[in-house]
């Protein structure tokens, strides 16, 4: 569960091997770029410095990676970095939360009522429980969308695309 969730707010470490020159992955990644990024729904910048994936429509990038040639081996070493909108997600369920706990103490100590004070304190109950389980889901689904772009990736920059 840690692991899932710092997943959401640390950048990835990514390493993708190319078994041709630099200009040869770059024209690859272009080509790619052209006719399947849309799949992905991703835009791609591919120079002999540098590359950069956006989600589309978006200006951050989702990954940036530099190419490095050692020993004849061609490798795109890079970062998934986190999306910004993860991060608003998780500050303002947490401030959510928090208000909603707040709120329920408030009613207990304020109110007589059990009508407010019982659904209040389930409502809270509830919803601390299901917290951890949707930041997992969208761990899960942020690092299912970096794999298949990285299965992608990786299938653009063989010679014998399978």
């Amino acid at each position: 569960m840690r692991r899932a969730a710092r997943s959401l707010v640390e950048p990835q470490p990514v390493t993708i091997a190319s078994d041709c020159p630099v200009e040869e992955a770059v024209r690859r990644l272009n080509e790619w770029s052209r006719d399947k990024a849309s799949a992905l729904k991703v835009t791609l910048e591919s120079s002999a410095q540098q590359v950069m994936v956006r989600r589309a429509g978006e200006t951050l990038p989702m990954l940036r990676g530099t190419w490095l040639e050692h020993e004849g081996e061609t490798r795109l070493e890079g970062v998934f970095l986190p999306p910004p909108s993860a991060l608003r997600l998780l500050k303002l369920s947490s401030i959510a939360l928090a208000l909603l706990i707040a709120l329920a103490a408030w009613a207990f100590f304020a109110s007589s009522d059990n009508a407010v004070r019982i659904p209040l304190a389930l409502l809270v109950g509830v919803s601390v429980l299901l917290f951890p389980y949707a930041i997992l889901a969208l761990a899960s689904h942020s690092l299912a969308r970096q794999a298949a772009l990285k299965r992608a990736l990786e299938r653009a920059l063989r010679s014998d695309p399978k």
